[in-house]
């Protein structure tokens, strides 16, 4: 304390995503006429490039690196939500509001710091849906006795640090300790709340609770009125392929900022399309010709799950695929548990396909539902048609994008952050790489097939929308669900 001046806002938003939102909620920020000095904190430079820096500074924004001042200052952990903490604490500004990205104002929220709760604790917090249960352990970890309370939303939080260092910093240690704290409440959440019960700080609190709207938390002043927009779900993405809200406000305002966004910037595309190392060569691959590379569909499955299975197989035949084949790999039940028994189907599925000709295979699960125009709209795609694929996916289980290709209905993926096999589209060559170094690399068949071909130094690109959806059948290898967000069984390409 003594060494920070002035107010200012905060938003941590490193990454495409991230970005994207908080490219929205600056510019409604200013739009609404707050001139408060903001700061984007992010993590490295891999989540912000010099032409992110170059668009936020027209803005009057300034674009912080943790990283880089974890060296002056540690911390333990200093993932996602940790740097929330750490940003509000190193800050410049004695008077922090911390908005998440994906908040979007609709008043200009520089008010709250005059507001009398304000004045009066110095700190304002915002109600989230629950209550922690007085048999919670969180309780008696942190020393707090119980109180019926709501829990916090943190998509805003409004701080003096001169009056409130002490929980600021305690909350900064939970939040260190993530790796225990975190399992038993959500993220760095309610940690700040229950730093200010354990140094008994006050805090004031709106009464009026979350007003929710489809995937969004609106929250309040003091007067009841709406405040802020929290898009917590179906957050804003560069192809603005976002749902339409009933009752979100401002919502053809953000949609424009949007567009904007798309024309001025590339999506980290530029210093994406082949970061991570020296691109490997990998012989046999499809030369660059003219017309449609060919595919051959390849699907792996057991005996317990004929019946998902051709219902699968009639999802597929009711699109545009038609009557192209599909050659099913059946587990025969060789290995005792189910992990291992996948697995190794998995691998004898990609060695067979090798005995085709087509330039790609298409690897697919049994539980899957299909895009109508899903031929159609393979053949459409640039990168495909110029063979720059040498795996994507045409499932999207809420996989974050390290860059997105507006243009070509595409974003690129971390290797080490794909899951999910329901639909890849892998090069010959690839496969024929893939079954070489099959036992080079741990985990499921989605898992192995991600990183070793993150090898190749080529991109992972994941279509978007997805062509393919997920259905709600029951793991036989004990797997939890998932489906995609952005699956679109009618689009087609223009």
């Amino acid at each position: 304390p003594g060494t920070f001046q002035d107010r200012g806002i905060v938003i941590c938003a490193g990454g495409v995503t991230c970005f994207t939102n908080a490219w929205v909620c600056i510019n409604m920020l200013r739009r609404l006429g707050c001139t408060l000095p903001i700061q984007i904190w992010h993590l490295g430079e891999q989540e912000m490039d010099s032409q992110m820096r170059s668009l936020a500074a027209p803005l009057e924004v300034e674009c912080v690196d943790a990283y880089e001042l974890r060296k002056k200052h540690p911390a333990r952990n200093l993932r996602g939500w940790e740097v929330k903490p750490y940003a509000i604490i190193h800050c410049p500004f004695q008077e922090v509001m911390l908005l998440d990205a994906d908040n979007v104002p609709v008043l200009n929220p520089e008010f709250l710091f005059e507001t009398p709760q304000y004045l009066e604790t110095g700190a304002i917090f915002w109600p989230d849906h629950g209550r922690f249960s007085a048999s919670n352990p969180i309780w008696n970890i942190c020393g707090v006795p119980y109180r019926d309370e709501p829990e916090c939303e943190t998509g805003q939080i409004v701080v003096d640090k001169a009056r409130c260092w002490e929980p600021l910093k305690l909350a900064m240690w939970y939040n260190e300790n993530s790796d225990f704290y975190y399992r038993y409440q959500h993220g760095d959440k309610d940690l700040l709340h229950l730093a200010f019960r354990k140094l008994n700080k006050a805090y004031a609190m709106p009464s009026r609770g979350i007003h929710s709207i489809e995937g969004t938390f609106c929250q309040h002043d003091f007067k009841g009125r709406r405040l802020f927009q929290h898009r917590n779900s179906d957050k804003w993405n560069l192809f603005l392929r976002n749902k339409f809200i009933e009752d979100f406000w401002y919502e053809a305002i953000c949609r424009e900022y949007i567009k904007q966004l798309q024309q001025a910037w590339d999506g980290r595309m530029s210093v994406c399309a082949f970061r991570g190392g020296k691109r490997r060569t990998i012989s046999g691959g499809a030369k660059s010709v003219d017309g449609n590379p060919s595919i051959q569909a390849f699907m792996i499955s057991c005996p317990q799950r004929s019946e998902a299975r051709a219902q699968t197989l009639q999802n597929l035949a009711g699109t545009d695929w038609g009557p192209c084949p599909v050659h099913v790999c059946i587990d025969p039940g060789y290995h005792g548990d189910p992990e291992t028994s996948q697995l190794c189907n998995s691998y004898a599925a990609l060695e067979l396909s090798l005995r085709t000709k087509a330039d790609y295979i298409l690897f697919l699960e049994d539980d899957l539902r299909f895009n109508q125009f899903i031929l159609h709209n393979l053949n459409s795609w640039s990168l495909l048609r110029n063979r720059k694929v040498t795996l994507a996916s045409l499932y999207n289980p809420r996989i974050q994008p390290v860059a997105c290709d507006v243009r070509n209905n595409a974003f690129i993926a971390d290797p080490q952050s794909v899951f999910g096999s329901q639909a890849f589209l892998i090069s010959l060559a690839t496969v024929r790489y893939l079954c070489r170094h099959w036992d080079e690399a741990e985990g499921g068949q989605d898992h192995r097939i991600a990183r070793l071909a993150g090898r190749l130094g080529r991109p992972i690109y994941y279509h978007f929308p997805s062509l393919v959806q997920h259905t709600e059948t029951e793991s036989t290898r004990g797997g939890f669900f998932h489906c995609s967000e952005d699956f679109d069984p009618l689009w087609k390409a223009g």
